[in-house]
């Protein structure tokens, strides 16, 4: 299983990689990439699964979290946590046995919550412009 993340901010999109610690904690991890938002589809998606093949199972558990939060905030050019959620949207994306699902979220001012129900799936498999339509159905149900 792959997971990763898109950030909708009013200028650019944030992409990275999402990994699962030995504990079973998911964390935003490397490759960390921003791209501006007019960007093209085949872009995006080719972007899209450069971080989730970067996205790995079974890391180490940090032992001192203080550092993880900044290293992800500065990594993607904010200063805080608040400015880069400040007027976000948030699609998490899952890819496991040749399926996409985009996950819409809810932005509380603190994080993202995922919004039950509204999962869309699709093959990885399909070509460029059908994922692309997938994602973008997934951000307009983002909040």
């Amino acid at each position: 299983m792959q997971h990763a993340s898109l950030m909708i901010k009013t200028d650019c999109l944030l992409l990275n990689s999402d990994s699962q610690t030995i504990a079973g904690v998911w964390l935003d991890s490397a490759p960390y990439i921003r791209i501006e938002k007019d960007a093209t589809p085949e872009l995006i998606i080719e972007k899209l699964f450069e971080v989730l093949n970067s996205s790995r199972i079974g890391i180490p558990h940090p032992t001192d979290w203080s550092g993880i939060t900044k290293a992800y905030v500065h990594s993607m050019g904010y200063k805080s946590l608040k400015q880069l959620y400040k007027d976000a949207k948030n699609c998490s994306i899952c890819c496991e046995n040749g399926n996409l699902e985009f996950l819409p979220t809810v932005n509380d001012g603190r994080g993202f919550a995922h919004k039950p129900g509204l999962i869309i799936t699709i093959k990885s498999s399909e070509p460029i412009p059908k994922i692309y339509a997938a994602l973008m159905e997934a951000i307009d149900k983002c909040e």
